[in-house]
């Protein structure tokens, strides 16, 4: 199956919803505030609620008048945030969205073209189609660089296996224990990403844990369900390989992502 898709590029995703995009951005000295230069390409495939398959590539310049108020901590080797508009988006921050000018690729034997944004607002554009993939695929993606945005930068992974979720059936978690997920079959690249967020009034907590893909199965620890609020929950579960290169001062992830589930679920 070729599906055509045009792709979305440049995305101001707030400090408050996990900071810029794409990345585990350090820190730079920039006048004014601290930087985090950070952008990512993608392939996104999923099954439901009908096959379809998204490139994207997303680049932004950050300077933030301080440090995040609020960043993730780490529990029991998952990510967690706790996050409220009023807690986490004190301070001044302003964004640019620059280009990496003409990201060529390969998916095994097929050529992708990404063409650069042509206004301030607009976004990268694939040309032509891509086939869904079938897992195993050599995935490289290398930009051509901006004079005055991203430099030159390229980057490759291995696709993860396609696998499906078999454990649980249905989100249903209980304070106090564990949440346990399995998928099959495995995948011998690759992590099984699961991620749980919870709403209690204006604020939101979100966890994320990675498990090796060549497990078969893991769960999200007692202690990490625990810091979520009882009640209903947003679910998803990915399976991802991704790279990280560095292009000047910008971190760039490079990343194929097969969505297992997302929905919502519950919290008891």
């Amino acid at each position: 199956m070729r599906i055509r898709v045009l792709t979305v590029a440049a995305l101001a995703v707030g400090i408050g919803l996990g900071g810029p995009a794409g990345s585990a951005a350090g820190d730079d000295a920039a006048p004014g505030g601290v930087r985090a230069a950070t952008g990512s390409v993608s392939i996104l495939q999923a099954k439901w609620p009908y096959p379809r398959i998204e490139v994207t590539a997303d680049f932004g310049d950050w300077t933030f008048a301080k440090s995040d108020p609020c960043p993730a901590t780490t529990l029991a080797g998952c990510s967690v945030r706790v996050y409220s508009s009023s807690m986490c988006d004190r301070g001044a921050r302003t964004v640019t969205n620059p280009s990496a000018g003409l990201i060529t690729g390969s998916v095994g034997k097929q050529r992708l073209r990404l063409d650069p944004p042509t206004g301030a607002t607009g976004g990268y554009q694939l040309a032509g189609a891509i086939d869904l993939l079938q897992g195993g695929e050599t995935v490289r993606f290398e930009a051509a660089g901006d004079a005055t945005g991203v430099p030159a930068f390229s980057g490759q992974v291995v696709a993860p296996a396609l696998v499906a979720l078999t454990t649980p059936t249905s989100p249903q978690l209980v304070r106090g224990s564990a949440f346990p997920v399995a998928w099959s079959p495995s995948s011998p690249n690759g992590v099984v990403r699961v991620g749980l967020t919870s709403f209690s009034g204006p604020t939101q907590t979100t966890v994320m844990c990675e498990f090796d893909g060549r497990r078969g199965s893991g769960a999200v620890p007692a202690e990490v369900v625990n810091r979520l609020s009882v009640g209903r929950l947003v679910f998803a579960v990915d399976v991802i390989s991704s790279a990280v290169v560095v292009a000047g001062a910008f971190t760039v992830t490079i990343e194929v992502q097969n969505s297992l589930v997302s929905g919502t679920g519950s919290l008891r």
